[in-house]
């Protein structure tokens, strides 16, 4: 799913997402120029950032 349709779903800004792939926590696929995530990542990233509760 897109960076902003994961924010959306974890009821979290796009920032905190972007912040996530650039820690290195969620892994990304770019296909062209559009960026997707995985949903089972970020699950797994939330608990590297407990700020973030699901």
């Amino acid at each position: 799913m897109s960076i902003a349709t994961a924010a959306g779903a974890f009821e979290v800004s796009t920032r905190t997402v972007q912040r996530m792939v650039a820690a290195g926590a969620v892994p990304v696929l770019n296909i062209g120029r559009a960026t997707r995530v995985r949903v089972s990542d970020i699950e797994k990233a939330c608990t590297l950032f407990p700020a973030v509760d699901l």
